[in-house]
């Protein structure tokens, strides 16, 4: 009778074989032997040849299972395939040009038998592979070695704080994924948001200080591409599963839920430089789809328009977010220039009026206008009162303008002025209520958490 699989390794590949067989090679030399190693081929082009090699292993050793899609699906959708082949106990994922270090295997089942967790997150090395071999480029090692018992909310912020925590390369117990129903894909595509699911929800959880795994930080298929139908998910799913942990516990921490905030939205914005920047787009089974600067633009107006994003933004401090993405819209306008002109600009509802109003052409792309006459104002006043603009977007750009109007434009302009802050006092109230509601629970939060909340909204009302 064959002993119970221990580990599920799971590999999506897509035409890629230059560092396949040392992925491959560097789970089965491992010195625990009792895993299965899963791959599915999502391979377009040079089929065979990846097919062969995948082929020729498996006949070699029976832990290998291997699977053929009729077309590339992702890794994400690949990863959630292939845990409904899973009959190992834990699972971990394992890209086609990483690899696990020598041991790992056996260190994590070591920690996972002695803590009994749920979810064992590891840490990592990277690399860099040139000159036939790999260069060490780092490491993220967590520390301490901790064990995190029962369900608790804040063991989040202790995470995100100490592992690279939105990658899933650790270590999940499989029943438990399959009683949560996360499987990557199907709910918060990918494992930024998978990972911070569990997270969110893991029973028992465990911090292994040592690294596991090998990064090649320069071969990664997916590395500066920017995720076109999943970036909403990646980030607002990612919040609401830290929400959905801190609603469960009555719990309201300023400082944890801030932090949380930092983490996904300084990830967001990197990813929105790097689309700004004219990077590849991508579908959700990683086909590239191009994308012009009208679409990028209105890409970004999308997720400003995200009411899980605005949320992260009030923790995250909501005029620091504001410059982070003019910075990054400033990017887009310059290198996508050719292609656009600011009249034209008008098309993209509020936001359109709100970059005509605070920028002007120059030489060499766009510049922040310096006088603010009645046209602007009034666009001002149209954006920032637009009810798709959620947040009132923009709102600390124009009061930074503001102060430089000069009086008789101030006296000629009252109704409008008027207007903006009525919209951004309606606005503050409706968020506080909202944000009432949802953490405070119908006067259910009690004690430091209850006081906390409270500071916060009055917080809100008051800036």
């Amino acid at each position: 009778m064959r002993e119970e699989v221990f580990f599920s390794v799971f590999m999506c590949v897509y035409n890629k074989d230059e560092l396949l067989e040392h992925a491959i090679a560097s789970v089965l030399e491992q010195s625990e032997t009792s895993l299965e190693l899963l791959i599915l081929d999502n391979s377009d082009s040079n089929q065979e040849k990846t097919w062969s090699i995948l082929s020729e292993i498996s006949e070699k050793d029976f832990r290998v299972k291997i699977f053929r899609s009729s077309e590339n699906v992702g890794w994400a959708k690949g990863a959630s395939l292939l845990l409904k082949q899973a009959s190992g106990r834990y699972m971990t994922f394992l890209a086609a040009d990483d690899f696990l270090l020598p041991r790992a295997l056996e260190k994590v089942k070591k920690a996972t038998e002695e803590t009994k967790v749920d979810v064992l997150w590891a840490g990592n090395k990277f690399y860099e592979f040139r000159e036939e071999r790999f260069w060490e480029i780092g490491e993220a090692v967590p520390s301490p070695k901790i064990v995190m018992e029962n369900r608790k909310a804040e063991n989040i912020k202790y995470v995100m704080e100490h592992v690279f925590y939105n990658s899933f390369f650790h270590y999940v117990k499989v029943e438990f994924l399959k009683q949560e129903k996360i499987d990557f894909y199907n709910h918060g595509y990918g494992d930024s948001a998978g990972m911070v699911r569990v997270l969110s929800r893991a029973g028992r959880m465990a911090v292994l200080d040592e690294a596991v795994y090998g990064l090649t930080a320069n071969t990664s298929q997916s590395r500066g591409t920017f995720y076109w139908d999943g970036e909403l998910y990646l980030f607002s799913d990612q919040w609401e599963s830290v929400k959905e942990a801190y609603m469960r516990d009555l719990r309201f921490s300023f400082q944890e839920l801030k932090y949380c905030a930092m983490a996904i939205l300084e990830n967001e914005i990197g990813n929105l430089r790097n689309m700004a920047e004219g990077s590849k787009c991508v579908d959700k089974q990683m086909n590239a789809v191009p994308k012009k600067f009208q679409d990028r633009l209105q890409k970004i107006k999308q997720i400003l328009e995200n009411s899980s994003i605005q949320e992260m933004v009030q923790f995250y401090g909501r005029f620091d977010y504001e410059k982070e993405i003019l910075i990054v819209i400033e990017k887009l306008l310059d290198v996508f220039q050719d292609e656009y002109k600011m009249e034209e600009l008008a098309q993209m509802g509020w936001l359109g009026k709100f970059l005509q109003a605070r920028y002007s052409w120059a030489k060499n792309g766009v510049e922040v206008k310096g006088r603010f006459e009645t046209e602007e104002i009034q666009s001002y006043a149209e954006a920032l009162g637009d009810s798709d603009n959620i947040s009132i977007f923009g709102i600390g750009a124009f009061l930074e303008s503001a102060n430089m109007l000069e009086k008789h434009v101030l006296l000629e302009n009252q109704n409008f002025l008027e207007n903006i802050f009525q919209a951004y006092g309606a606005w503050k109230n409706r968020f506080v209520e909202r944000l009432w509601t949802e953490f405070g629970k119908g006067g259910a939060l009690t004690g430091r958490s209850r006081a906390e909340l409270a500071a916060f909204c009055k917080y809100i009302l008051e800036n």
